[in-house]
């Protein structure tokens, strides 16, 4: 399962959207089992397809692991724009237009210790502390 993370890594999803995804993937091919069975039914059928499109001469068609993902990247670069107009903007109450997604998320900057958070001994502070707080409160 360490693929199903790397790729939802890649697409910029949970792991448990991806899931959520794959298993609707899975009833839409009315692929049935668990696990690795599930796995090898969507790959060999992908195989069967990708093959129909871009017929390749069983030789140099390997079903390895290392092929899925040449496959995955092959049909990642041709759906990124659709996947990028199908999920890339999402609708707000009250405001007519689509916005972005990369302008409604930001990044965010996780501190380790909250320096307002920090116990402090008498001896720690600075000498000159006080100075101006009389002043401020005048």
């Amino acid at each position: 399962m360490a693929g199903c993370q790397a790729i939802a890594l890649e697409l910029h999803i949970s792991d448990g959207a991806f899931r959520t995804r794959l298993s609707g993937i899975y009833r839409k091919f009315s692929i049935s089992g668990n696990g690795p069975v599930k796995s090898n039914r969507l790959f060999r059928l992908l195989t069967q397809e990708y093959q129909k499109v871009s017929p390749l001469s069983s030789q140099s068609f390997n079903t390895s692991v290392a092929n899925l993902d040449v496959l995955v990247q092959k049909v990642r670069q041709q759906r990124h724009e659709k996947i990028q107009d199908q999920c890339g903007t999402m609708r707000m109450l009250d405001i007519a237009k689509s916005i972005k997604l990369t302008d409604i998320y930001t990044d965010v900057n996780i501190l380790e210790n909250i320096p307002s958070q920090q116990w402090r001994e008498i001896p720690d502070l600075p000498s000159n502390f006080g100075e101006g707080i009389e002043q401020e409160f005048r």
